[in-house]
């Protein structure tokens, strides 16, 4: 049932959504969408779902600007820019996507950047001992001649980190799926990485896969985990959340951190189950608890966002401090973002400075491109724009568009690079290609070369 708004509200309504739009194009985002949700609620404009969409989006509230260009295209069925909204709908439910995956990815992400099997915290075995180590590799090579299936899965363990011996992927797999073979559970989810990841051999999902269930099978956690994700993101088996959530709840039970984890993401994002942050809450927390960098990063989210738990900004800024620690990125960019905007923090832009670096640093794009603005506009730092290219340079090459744009403008303007209106033209090309909607209106006003 409509409700009638006085002509009071009306007209205080429209002041803030004008107000609103003059923040946002100060970049003062926090505050338009602040004003814009103010003024919903006074006048309830279908007009003001796709503005809301957007201060989320360019807040990097996912769920959110998906929720609200989602409720823009049913409210405002033959809306001008309906093309827009459904783009930046999809943009915002895969981005979301995304930033769950890196959120429950740290320990994968850091295994590919790290390959060597020393690096990944699943060295223990099943039974939770340290896998027998070889006293040299002539003894490795005389106990897996004799049929030790240990002292093979050793053997590989030298032969992919080149220890005594030179490094030999191919050979490091042959010795991992003998041991496989005997059911020695680190050596098949080691076989497993090493198909994932493409050494040794081909890259094939579903021969990873199989090698993580036979990993699982013969008791490793990890294999477990591993297959789950596998079934999360449908790699090398058909996509299907109800395993993928089975498996993660049963290591989560025997005490694996980042099991507990994942299948907090499967139920704050509702895959496989009711989406419900208040059921995420206790699994994030027995992540974090566990030693899960990630279960950190995702708890410090729920209580910035009050979501499934009370606004508590004080637990948010130590959470992420602790996921930072840990080597989160993500909790890095975050807990940045905090020190930026003085949430739960006094105001410190020379602090979010170090954090959004560290988080270019452990692969977040978005973080690179904000370091490579604090150097634009002297926040926190001197002026350089010579750093500021370097930051914008990295965050496009690695996906982030509104880093192409920025560095596009830097050529246009010749500020830190050498004036090249034509490398400037590619760029915001570039950029608009790869989804930078504001970057697209602007090259129809100024086509170029």
């Amino acid at each position: 049932m409509a409700v009638a708004v006085s002509a009071q509200d009306v007209a205080a309504a429209k002041r803030l959504f004008q107000q609103s739009r003059q923040e946002y194009d100060l970049a003062d985002f926090d505050r338009a969408l602040g004003d814009a949700e103010e003024a919903y609620r006074l006048d309830p404009l279908p007009a003001m779902l796709f503005d809301l969409g957007q201060c989320h989006r360019t807040l990097r509230h996912w769920d959110k600007a998906a929720f609200f260009f989602e409720r823009y295209l049913a409210r405002v069925p033959n809306a001008p820019n309906r093309k827009l909204a459904a783009q930046l709908l999809a943009e915002a439910r895969v981005k979301g996507d995304e930033a769950a995956r890196e959120r429950s990815s740290s320990r994968a992400s850091n295994a590919a950047a790290s390959p060597s099997p020393a690096a990944r915290p699943e060295r223990p075995a099943a039974s939770g001992a340290a896998p027998a180590a070889c006293a040299s590799l002539a003894a490795c090579r005389a106990a897996c001649k004799l049929g030790d299936l240990v002292a093979c899965k050793d053997l590989g363990v030298l032969f992919e980190q080149g220890k005594s011996v030179g490094k030999d992927y191919g050979e490091a797999l042959t010795l991992y799926e003998r041991a496989c073979a005997g059911k020695v559970s680190w050596a098949c989810v080691e076989a497993g990485l090493m198909y994932e990841q493409g050494r040794g051999a081909a890259r094939d999902d579903a021969r990873a896969a199989r090698r993580y269930a036979k990993g699982c099978v013969a008791g490793s956690g990890w294999g477990c985990l591993d297959l789950g994700r596998f079934f999360e993101a449908g790699r090398g088996v058909a996509r299907d959340y109800g395993k993928a959530g089975e498996l993660y709840e049963k290591v989560c039970r025997a005490g694996l951190g980042a099991a507990c984890t994942d299948l907090g993401i499967l139920h704050e994002f509702g895959r496989g189950f009711v989406r419900d942050c208040a059921a995420a809450f206790p699994l994030y927390t027995k992540g974090c608890n566990g030693g899960d960098p990630p279960g950190c990063t995702n708890l410090a989210s729920l209580f910035e966002r009050g979501c499934g738990t009370p606004v508590d900004l004080a637990s948010a800024v130590k959470l992420y401090d602790q996921g930072c620690r840990g080597g989160n990125a993500l909790a890095c960019q975050d807990l940045g973002l905090l020190y930026e905007n003085g949430k739960g923090v006094g105001q410190d832009f020379g602090q979010a400075l170090v954090l959004y670096r560290q988080a270019c640093s452990g692969g977040s794009a978005w973080a690179c491109v904000q370091a490579g603005i604090f150097y634009e506009e002297a926040k926190g730092t001197t002026l350089d724009f010579r750093q500021a290219a370097g930051l914008f340079a990295k965050g496009c090459d690695t996906g982030e568009m509104v880093g192409c744009n920025n560095l596009g403008a830097l050529y246009q303007e010749g500020k830190g690079v050498p004036r090249d209106p034509t490398r400037a033209s590619h760029l915001f090309r570039q950029a608009c290609r790869g989804g930078d909607q504001q970057t697209c209106r602007w090259l129809e006003k100024h086509p170029g070369p």
